[in-house]
């Protein structure tokens, strides 16, 4: 099968992993303790169900009664050398991704300090968690790429590991593998062939070799799918996609996802201090206009913190915010911030679906007094500069592998956490997120979640332009496709 790939991978490095590239091949490599089950997909299509955490390398586990303790129970298996994965070799993993201080190390806590009070590993088969609090999406996270488990022997062997610093070969190379594939090949920027793990204790991948391009150009995404030469396309430009619709050889398929596009405000930065002059841009924004210009009217309208996709959560709450320029100006009138006003909005340079957002509210504000620069960074720098919280606005994707509301807060939303990119801090919502997470009836966690989603509606931190859709394009060789987050190879046929 050949798979074409808009965005190449930057690392095969679990503790360092971001982008959805370098996670697809982390997740077919490697194995985890827990996995995700499977539910219907548009065009005949199947895709991963995050309600439903199933069994993976750990068969069984048993959670304490107070939520803190999480035992495991290991099945056989070995990495690509024929040595076995033991509950030691799952502790070392975990304990690597943590001490590197990567992306991992955020998803692994969510974000929390002192969050795992120790890991222990009492026998080959059994692994024991103990957390501080108790935390639902703890059995989510340890699904995603970044909890995939490693060889430390071969890590050793290629360099080891130093605090805050990736293993070099580790970027390029696996360590050991015991995924359902080995790679195979790996060239950085270009691609890669992975190929079936004969060695797998799983049911064996119905693909035996899957040849990986990335492939930036999206004229060459778009040419490649229409004339056979790929069979899976991801990553293609929403404007290529639509023009492959009724293609008699091709499927194309959106999937909703928890990834939402935001116009983000910096709280404590002038003007976006005051709260009405944050709303009253709220209600100047065209959304369905975004939508159908930028997105070619994939994804929902949506508002609020999270996407409607998240299941821990009611999604009434998230209804829409429409245009409506008279509130906007005399919420603006009242908010007594002096106009006319120029503010530095930040995008990422090569990122035309950002920049065509900016422009567009750029054009909204300007008639009520709010001038937009638009300031345009590389990728490393938009990363930084919002860390930093250097701009007062910015235009930004928020959401990732772990549908969980009590997640998606630990890591977005909590006062001080690096992850605030508005720095909103709101303490009663940080209070009720400890409460939801250690909340065992569903609907009562839902009411605490619902609390939160007031609170922070109505501080107004961000707008959410849309909510947003994965569009894969399929060839007319394929019979099955599976999608989730990131790639999985294991059923794709």
């Amino acid at each position: 099968m050949t798979v074409n790939v808009g965005q190449p991978a930057t690392t095969l490095d679990p503790a360092f992993g971001y982008d959805a590239s370098s996670l697809g091949l982390l997740q077919n490599f490697y194995v985890r303790l827990t996995s995700f089950g499977a539910k219907p997909g548009p065009e005949g299509t199947t895709q991963f169900d995050p309600v439903k955490v199933t069994p993976y390398l750990a068969k069984s586990w048993v959670i304490s009664p107070d939520g803190k303790t999480y035992t495991f129970k290991l099945t056989k298996a070995n990495f690509s050398d024929g040595s076995p994965i033991t509950a030691a070799a799952v502790k070392a993993s975990l304990e690597r991704v943590l001490a590197a201080g990567g992306t991992g190390k955020v998803i692994l806590t969510g974000d929390q300090d002192g969050f795992y009070k120790s890991i222990e590993a009492p026998a080959d088969d059994t692994l024991v968690l103990n957390i501080s609090r108790p935390y639902p999406p703890l059995l989510s996270i340890l699904a995603s790429p970044w909890s995939s488990i490693v060889d430390s022997k071969i890590v050793a062997h290629n360099g080891g590991d130093t605090k805050g610093s990736p293993n070099k070969w580790m970027t390029t190379h696996i360590a050991g593998g015991g995924g359902p594939f080995t790679l195979e090949s790996y060239t950085a920027g270009r691609g890669a062939v992975a190929v079936r793990n004969p060695k797998f204790f799983g049911d064996a991948p119905k693909v035996g070799k899957i040849n990986l391009n990335f492939t930036s150009s999206d004229v060459t995404l778009a040419l490649q799918a229409r004339n056979g030469q790929a069979d899976v396309t991801i990553g293609m430009s929403k404007t290529s996609a639509t023009s492959l619709k009724g293609d008699p050889n091709l499927r194309v398929a959106a999937f909703d996802t928890d990834t939402t596009k935001r116009i983000g405000f910096v709280t404590t930065t002038a003007p976006f201090d005051n709260k009405k002059f944050r709303t009253a841009l709220t209600y100047a924004i065209d959304y369905e206009g975004i939508r159908a210009q930028v997105n070619k009217g994939y994804g929902s309208l949506l508002f609020g913190p999270w996407a409607t996709t998240i299941p821990d959560f009611d999604t009434s709450l998230a209804q829409p915010r429409k245009k409506d320029m008279d509130k906007a100006a005399a919420l603006l009138k009242e908010s007594g911030v002096k106009l006319p006003v120029t503010v530095q909005m930040a995008v990422q340079n090569d990122n035309s679906t950002d920049t065509q957002i900016a422009t567009i509210v750029q054009n909204e504000w300007k008639p009520l007094g709010v001038n937009v620069e638009v300031v345009k960074l590389s990728a490393a720098d938009i990363v930084a500069s919002l860390g930093a919280r250097r701009y007062p606005t910015f235009v930004r994707n928020n959401g990732g592998f772990v549908y969980s509301a009590i997640y998606d807060y630990a890591d977005d939303l909590k006062c001080g956490s690096p992850s605030n990119t508005t720095n909103l801090c709101i303490k009663e919502a940080d209070q009720l997120a400890v409460a939801a997470a250690a909340e065992t009836d569903l609907a009562k966690r839902q009411q605490l979640l619902n609390q939160i989603v007031t609170l922070v509606n109505d501080e107004a931190p961000f707008a959410s332009a849309y909510q947003d859709q994965a569009v894969v394009v399929l060839g007319k060789r394929v019979k099955n496709y599976f999608y989730s987050v990131v790639m999985d190879f294991m059923t794709w046929a």
